[in-house]
């Protein structure tokens, strides 16, 4: 029997080892977890997510659901079209979201159209499908291309919110977009004009003045139909100012019909800005700050919060005085001398 228990063992010892096989899987990135839906914007999706490629389909639909996902139970209105958009479909061919516009729904979920590409090899979100349920219970689809995910639907819950933070209180003009693309494109002073809704003449915007908001309402700029506030000033003007930028023009020294919301301030935010501003640099500095204006002495800082950050900047040091350029345009320079305002053109 220890013979038998020998020449196995041996057999076994004998036999070749072979080692585990590895296997290099491709590197997945950490899905992102986002924030709970709040309204804050309409369809809370971040483009460039959207538009990149993922190495697996699995990893484009994870990418999809965490943001789509947030918005599922959010009741939404499908927006018509703008009178331009009806006259070319009805000219060349049918809108195929006809039946389901000016209406309300609710999003019950989502779909994706996930394609891979013949050229990279990976794989990239074209078409978002809304599963939307209509008022009286029954179940229609939305489909739209990933690039323009939010231009067919405005979610009542943002309406409702920018609704309650502007209409009926007051704002202040200030010259500068805050907290959008177009301030980190533009970083200069906005020169607005607009049209008096009711009379139809142009209508200029001084800095610091005052407006009350009084109403929000989707209105047809030929562009597409989108959100704008109704703003009155104490002499009875009223104007219109567009909640986002849809447009595509740079809209700078020329006569607009609309402004940017984002220019206007709520006048309690405004008033504690600028006692913050004359806390720093004294009072007469804060004015000239909140109406966009500088003057020689002031520092670079100041300058800075006054006409924003200038699109080029030439530096030279001489006998250990360091001159500064900033050039805001063609025409509208500021000259320093170690960090102190010495000249303006313009």
């Amino acid at each position: 029997m220890k013979r038998l228990y020998s020449i196995i063992l041996a057999c076994i010892l004998s036999l070749p080892a072979f080692s585990q096989i590895d296997i290099r899987q491709n590197k997945v990135d950490t899905i992102p977890v986002f924030a709970p839906y709040d309204s804050l914007v309409n369809i809370p999706v971040n483009p460039d997510i959207m538009t990149k490629d993922f190495n697996t389909k699995d990893e484009a639909q994870a990418y999809a659901d965490a943001q789509f996902g947030r918005i599922v139970g959010q009741k939404v209105f499908v927006l018509p079209m703008t009178e331009i958009e009806a006259a070319r479909v009805a000219e060349w061919g049918r809108d195929e979201k006809a039946k389901l516009r000016n209406k309300y729904y609710t999003i019950t979920g989502f779909n994706f159209l996930i394609e891979k590409s013949y050229v990279s090899g990976l794989y990239g979100v074209e078409h978002v499908i809304y599963l939307l349920k209509d008022e009286k219970g029954k179940s229609v689809k939305l489909d739209v291309l990933v690039s323009s995910y939010d231009d067919d639907l405005m979610v009542v819950g943002y309406y409702d919110k920018l609704k309650a933070s502007h209409v009926g209180k007051e704002f202040i003009y200030s010259g500068t977009a805050h907290g959008d693309l177009l301030a980190e494109n533009l970083n200069k002073i906005l020169k607005h004009t607009a049209k008096d809704v009711n009379t139809g003449e142009i209508v200029n915007i001084p800095i610091g003045s005052s407006w009350e908001c009084t109403g929000l309402q989707l209105f047809d700029d030929e562009v597409a139909v989108q959100l704008y506030y109704t703003f009155k000033s104490k002499d009875g003007q009223e104007i219109q100012a567009r909640v986002s930028n849809r447009r595509k023009d740079v809209m700078e020294d020329i006569e607009q019909e609309y402004a940017f919301a984002s220019c206007f301030i709520d006048a309690t935010d405004h008033a504690l800005t600028l006692q913050v501003l004359a806390e720093r640099y004294g009072q007469e500095n804060a004015d000239l700050i909140a109406n966009k204006k500088v003057k020689i002495g002031m520092t670079q800082e100041m300058c800075l919060l006054s006409w924003g950050a200038p699109e080029d900047v030439n530096s030279t040091i001489t006998n250990g005085v360091k001159s500064d350029q900033w050039v805001y345009s063609i025409s509208s320079y500021l000259y320093f001398e170690n960090g102190i305002l010495t000249a303006i053109q313009k």
